[in-house]
């Protein structure tokens, strides 16, 4: 007989879209040629379940990942930046910590995983290779996993974009979205 943890909170998509375009709306300094991919997830950090956004950036010259976990009583975000060197040769890995009330957060990046880890367990893990996540955090694994509420992709460049996609995490299954745009933008950004 297998134990599973029931999610306690209700979740609600008009919530989680007004969420992600506040939060990606903030971040965006400028109207530069950027891609932006934005994750929401539910997740138990510092004990309570908590909004946490991860935010990815990359530009021309730069890339950084925000990570953002939302107060239990009022509208604050606690925030964390990483800096990321978009050059082939340099280390892509990242580590930083920040305070969540009082609590000691941790986020480690590599070029195959994001991991958050609080009170010495990890509560976010995205990506690849989580043999060694875990391994380099030396953190046990989160009792509940964290809980994808919406995905929000900015994509800018090529006239063609390609991705994937899990929509039931109960089955094995992918679906390959595949996106190609007609429009072209002349030199003042116009689409033509």
């Amino acid at each position: 007989m297998a134990f599973r943890a029931f999610r306690s909170q209700s979740v609600s998509t008009q919530g989680a879209y007004n969420l992600a375009h506040k939060t990606t709306e903030e971040h965006v300094p400028s109207k530069v040629a950027q891609s932006t991919v934005a994750c929401f997830y539910k997740a138990i950090v510092a004990g309570f379940w908590r909004n946490v956004s991860v935010l990815w950036c990359k530009n021309l010259m730069n890339h950084t990942l925000h990570v953002m976990v939302d107060s239990v009583g009022d509208d604050s975000q606690f925030s964390c930046k990483i800096d990321v060197k978009p050059w082939p040769f340099w280390s892509k890995k990242g580590y930083k910590t920040f305070e969540v009330e009082g609590n000691h957060v941790e986020v480690y990046c590599s070029d195959y995983y994001v991991v958050l880890v609080s009170d010495e367990e990890v509560v976010l893990l995205l990506g690849d290779y989580k043999k060694k996540a875990y391994k380099r955090t030396k953190s046990r694994p989160a009792l509940v996993e964290a809980m994808l509420l919406l995905k929000k992709e900015n994509i800018f460049g090529k006239k063609s974009f390609s991705t994937k996609a899990r929509f039931d995490e109960k089955l094995e299954n992918k679906y390959y979205i595949f996106i190609r745009s007609k429009h072209t933008t002349n030199s003042k950004g116009v689409n033509c």
